[in-house]
């Protein structure tokens, strides 16, 4: 297939997982009703948005089956999560401006301080832990893979503790609004095919999730395909596309569901869901894929030839960045979206430069 099919993949496996991701959501948040604003951003939304980025990590390793495949998964969680960590907000600051909350712009708006900085804290705990792995060995281990998801498992306790109480008054039932079964069956609205759009139950919730799953992990199998064929067709290494490609594509359904709720006045969801997926892709998309090819092959060596400072300093700069521009201010306002554009101005800057002197730090 020609580059030109392999893109057309892509894109047409950015709207399948789109819509299930929809999907996934909807029964997600069913599910984590009893969250608050923030803790359910940061957890329910960012774990099923971030499904994405897992199964493709998952299929590049175990596609690639060499240190090719694991730098294209840490290719994959790293341009995500510097998409996420900037275009998502960004977004989200433009949405309500432009588009605004109850047919209302909105100029400003606050986010909680807390949510922030306990967000924060594990996003550039999971990032120090990957870049000293990265550093100091050789050889990826399993065990490696379980550090990274035990980093998560705090986060997940911090944001449980932090979030959870009794009742479902916040929870209102939203339909897909597929129009009819064939309209369903094309956006992969498993509630209306299988329950003719009832209100959901934890059983229909649990089915819901378990289709879009399999959908979204079969999709994701089509866009590592693609990314390679990019690759080949670009004639730059597969690590260079997935950081492209593969990461922006993968990055769809976070960036849909963060305007979302950005334009309900739920921000602390919207803000939180880009750094709650950033810190599953950081630790549990790239974790687990290494953990289970680790426990069935063995060590994955790193890659040759990649620039390790490099890394360090893009991950850990950008995500400072990024947490100081909500922090410090007392409100988001259109200053911050400016500051966000001029630093994704100048990450896309650098991968035109580094693309073109050959050697591409990663």
């Amino acid at each position: 297939m020609g580059l030109l099919g392999n893109f057309a993949i892509l894109i047409f496996v950015s709207v399948v997982i789109k819509y299930a991701c929809d999907t996934f959501e909807q029964s997600a948040v069913y599910l984590g009703r009893n969250m608050s604003e923030g803790v359910k951003g940061g957890l329910i939304n960012a774990v099923g948005s971030s499904l994405p980025e897992m199964l493709t990590t998952f299929s590049l390793l175990f596609f690639l089956h060499d240190e090719a495949g694991f730098a294209a998964g840490v290719s994959v969680t790293v341009g995500s999560a510097v998409f996420n960590a900037i275009v998502i907000p960004l977004t989200c600051i433009l949405a309500v401006r432009f588009y605004g909350v109850r047919g209302q712009s909105v100029k400003s708006f606050t986010i909680s301080k807390t949510a922030l900085k306990r967000d924060g804290f594990w996003l550039l705990l999971g990032e120090v832990v990957l870049i000293f792995m990265l550093i100091k060995f050789n050889l990826f281990h399993w065990w490696m893979g379980a550090a990274l998801i035990i980093v998560y498992l705090g986060y997940l306790v911090h944001m449980l503790k932090s979030g959870s109480h009794d009742g479902e008054d916040d929870y209102e039932f939203e339909s897909l609004e597929s129009s009819n079964i064939l309209a369903a069956l094309i956006k992969f609205d498993f509630n209306k095919v299988f329950f003719n759009d009832k209100p959901l139950s934890k059983f229909s919730a649990w089915i819901n999730l378990f289709f879009a799953t399999l959908i979204i992990a079969i999709a994701c199998h089509f866009l590592s395909l693609s990314v390679v064929g990019i690759a080949d067709g670009l004639n730059i290494p597969v690590y260079l596309s997935a950081l492209v490609f593969a990461a922006a594509a993968t990055s769809v359904p976070d960036t849909f569901l963060s305007i979302k709720d950005a334009v309900k006045g739920q921000y602390d969801d919207a803000v939180s869901n880009a750094f709650g997926s950033n810190t599953f892709d950081i630790t549990v998309a790239l974790g687990l894929p290494l953990l289970v090819y680790g426990l069935i092959y063995g060590t994955v060596p790193m890659p040759e030839g990649t620039d390790i400072a490099v890394l360090r300093v893009l991950l850990v700069v950008i995500t400072l960045a990024v947490l100081l521009m909500f922090y410090i201010p007392k409100k988001v306002t259109g200053y911050t979206a400016s500051g966000l554009a001029a630093l994704f101005a100048v990450w896309v800057g650098y991968l035109i430069w580094a693309s073109q002197v050959g050697g591409f730090a990663l």
